[in-house]
């Protein structure tokens, strides 16, 4: 993926250079303006398409961004992102056309430094919000493995109106949202459940619940050491690399979870014993490792984070 770095001043500065490399990247910008314009601290929309895709963000600094109307105390500061089916300058930013109950945002605070990768079809922004703490959105469209079956993705490690980390890409919780097309079901599904059918629904690769451990990412506490898969995940201690753990996404369908989409430049990581921004060779490939929030303790990880992070490829 494309990488490129800079700081930023405030939230609003940010939305403006996540716009400006977007619009380079060939994405089109249906509505970039104040909220209100009768108060411009109030923050901006950006409305943005590409390929049929279409996402609503917004900045905010300390107030609920869901209310047309400057409710302060909120106690998050940050750019939020929705998904949607398309796009209508009538309706508010946050009911544009199919929005699914999933509303991720990047945390900005003040100012800071921020990590933008990009390539034809997807975004992936890490905030550096204070010293080593980050904050992970990406959305998009996946590579399916079978075409015309949708694609358009929404996931990050932290929820707008939540107050816990989750590992993107997590669907136990509404963490993803994924826009799926196939002969039985047609639309967004969130989570691992369908709107009307929790029995069916999404799953990825990381996941704690018990609908598919593909690997299972335990320990659960600083006690135990984990069964399936912890030894893939293991750091190694020569050199503290760790292998790249695949991020493959499965759609229930006729009772049984099938691949659906994988991603080739971006991997689950083991962040034990990497630092963050660091960058990690593999063969002819380049990736820059970064936590999810941040470098943990204790030693042995722990739900919800794990010490996981992503690796992400660089085009070099």
């Amino acid at each position: 993926m494309k990488y490129q770095t800079g700081s930023y001043s405030s939230s609003e500065n940010l939305l403006q250079l996540l716009k400006d490399k977007l619009v380079a990247e060939g994405w089109v910008v249906d509505l970039h303006d104040y909220v209100d314009s009768a108060d411009t601290s109030f923050g901006k929309r950006l409305h943005i398409q590409k390929d049929g895709m279409h996402f609503s963000l917004r900045n905010f600094d300390d107030y609920n961004p869901a209310f047309d109307y400057k409710a302060t105390g909120f106690g998050k500061s940050g750019i939020d992102v929705r998904a949607n089916d398309g796009f209508s300058e009538e309706a508010r930013w946050y009911e544009q056309p199919g929005t699914p109950f999933v509303r991720m945002y990047a945390e900005t605070g003040v100012s800071g430094i921020y990590h933008l990768f990009t390539d034809s079809a997807k975004v992936l922004l890490v905030v550096e919000y204070e010293t080593e703490r980050y904050s992970h959105i990406v959305f998009g469209s996946m590579v399916t493995l079978a075409a015309n079956t949708g694609g358009q993705f929404l996931t990050g490690a932290s929820g707008t109106f939540e107050n816990e980390w989750n590992i993107p890409f997590d669907t136990s919780t509404t963490t993803t949202a994924c826009k799926v097309g196939k002969s039985d079901f047609s639309g967004w599904i969130i989570g691992f459940a369908y709107p009307n059918d929790p029995g069916e629904g999404l799953c990825s690769s990381f996941n704690y619940n018990s609908a598919i451990r593909v690997p299972n990412f335990a320990p659960g506490s600083p006690t135990t050491v984990g069964d399936i898969g912890s030894s893939a995940r293991s750091s190694n201690r020569l050199n503290g690399l760790s292998a790249l753990m695949p991020i493959y996404i499965f759609v229930k369908n006729e009772g049984a979870y099938s691949p659906y989409a994988e991603f080739d430049d971006l991997y689950f990581i083991n962040c034990d014993l990497m630092n963050p921004e660091q960058s990690y060779a593999v063969g002819g490939r380049t990736f820059k490792v970064f936590p999810f929030f941040g470098k943990q303790t204790p030693t042995v990880p722990i739900q919800p984070l794990f010490n996981l992070g992503f690796a992400v490829e660089v085009d070099v």
